[in-house]
């Protein structure tokens, strides 16, 4: 898959992974119980079912979230497609990520259909949203009201301002290994700053600074390894989360309630 990927072989790509074994992120608890929760993340305004094609590959994303795994195939997970809706997110967040609904794996594996790359779904997406107007209110009466699951399903729908180390050209470049993020903190603990509004930006650096807008759940899905995140630093709509959570909140819907307590607000 890594030969097929680097060459832009998208019908090899597809036709290993249509063979492959594919990793389910699970959790130990639904043995317990009638169902199984499946792990899902929200992005490019659609949700997607997470699997990998490794173990490796998923306890360096979701360690700490899930603490078991189950082996499918492609013919399996087709047959057995939990939602019409949902898509299939294959390892998210590393170089060999896709992201399709459950019947473009075959038809892309057969070269009938070519897929959407990552940095073409975020230019399309990115032209299709905007931010919501009273997104800081929302935020604030969230935090007010110590309502975790309002904060967290406001901040998932919300475009942030990231800054970074230059001038970007293009948001799709945050999707690129080499992008500027902007590191504040000790070197051994590193945060990142996202603001959900211009004002909450220029609050921060009154002088200016060099930003890209994205939608969080992107950035989210390619954050840095080993950096925390803060939301609107200073402001009554701040939140920091360590390293160990930032994907806890990308996969908000299939974590809470059933992955441990949730982080705080405020």
């Amino acid at each position: 898959m890594a030969q097929a990927a680097q060459a832009s072989d998208q019908r090899t790509f597809f036709q290993v992974l249509a063979g492959a074994d594919l990793v389910l992120p699970r959790f130990a608890q639904d043995d317990d119980q009638d169902g199984q929760r499946f792990v899902t993340a929200g992005l490019f305004g659609e949700t997607f079912l997470v699997v990998f094609t490794s173990v490796e590959a998923m306890a360096a994303q979701l360690s700490g979230l899930v603490d078991g795994y189950a082996f499918t195939r492609y013919a399996e997970l087709s047959e057995k497609w939990p939602h019409p809706q949902w898509r299939l997110a294959v390892n998210p967040g590393t170089p060999l990520e896709a992201y399709v609904p459950i019947g473009a794996v075959a038809a892309a594996a057969a070269g009938d259909l070519v897929v959407a790359t990552a940095a073409e779904l975020v230019a399309e997406a990115e032209s299709a949203v905007t931010a919501p107007p009273d997104v800081a209110a929302e935020l604030a009466e969230a935090v007010a009201a110590g309502d975790v699951d309002r904060y967290a399903a406001a901040l998932l729908d919300t475009v942030v301002l990231v800054p970074t180390e230059h001038e970007v050209a293009d948001p799709a470049d945050i999707l690129d290994p080499g992008f500027p993020w902007r590191r504040t903190g000790p070197p051994e603990t590193p945060m990142i700053e996202v603001f959900t509004s211009p004002q909450a930006l220029d609050r921060a650096f009154p002088g200016g600074t060099p930003s890209v807008q994205v939608a969080l759940p992107f950035a989210l899905a390619v954050w840095p390894d080993g950096c925390g995140l803060s939301v609107d630093p200073g402001e009554p709509t701040g939140i920091d989360l360590p390293s160990d959570q930032v994907q806890w909140l990308l996969l908000w819907d299939s974590l809470a309630g059933g992955a441990g307590d949730p982080p705080g607000a405020g």
